[in-house]
């Protein structure tokens, strides 16, 4: 956990890389329940340095109440946003690879946005190949840009050599993982 990182780098100090773990420490965003949600999070909120957007963390996982109107679509009383502006009825719905020999998983994925959409939140639904693709992904990112009301400023889009970087290795990773991806992109 986050905390548990603290505490070692803490009983560390001194040694050799400690300030960067510390500065590392300040991007973890706990609750990740995928690789792919863990890409999109570091995408999103590392800064402009390490090739991130610069935006505010997304909550990741969290619950929302779902009314009993609504239970015919999504029954349950609670549904996990995969990712949710903070103070804002805005949520990013990661679309995984389904299994189309058992599609429920799909179902109640498809359940679940429209329960949110009906609750009035605005549902953005993202697959790997947009967040693979640098053009795609910006979209993404100046929705959310506008939605949490944090600007990206102008010179800060596009191909630049800390986003390339970042998506190779974030690729590379996710790859590592042992997860099916599609081929980033920098167009």
């Amino acid at each position: 956990t986050k905390s548990q990182l603290s505490r070692y780098i803490d009983s560390a100090q001194g040694m050799r890389g400690c300030k960067r773990a510390r500065e590392a420490l300040r991007y973890i965003v706990e609750g990740s329940a995928s690789p792919m949600e863990t890409v999109c999070s570091i995408l999103v909120s590392f800064p402009y340095r390490f090739g991130g957007y610069s935006l505010p963390t997304l909550q990741i996982n969290t619950e929302i109440d779902v009314p009993p109107a609504l239970w015919v679509l999504c029954p349950q009383m609670h549904c996990v946003a995969d990712f949710r502006i903070p103070k804002k009825r805005f949520v990013i719905e990661y679309l995984g690879e389904y299994d189309h020999s058992k599609n429920t998983s799909m179902h109640a994925d498809r359940g679940r946005t429209v329960a949110l959409r009906e609750m009035g939140f605005e549902v953005l639904e993202l697959s790997a190949t947009q967040v693979w693709s640098l053009a795609a992904f910006e979209i993404v990112a100046k929705r959310i840009s506008k939605v949490s009301g944090k600007r990206i400023r102008s010179g800060e889009f596009g191909a630049t050599k800390a986003r390339i970087n970042l998506r190779k290795f974030l690729h590379s990773w996710n790859s590592a993982s042992g997860r099916p991806c599609k081929k980033h992109s920098s167009k």
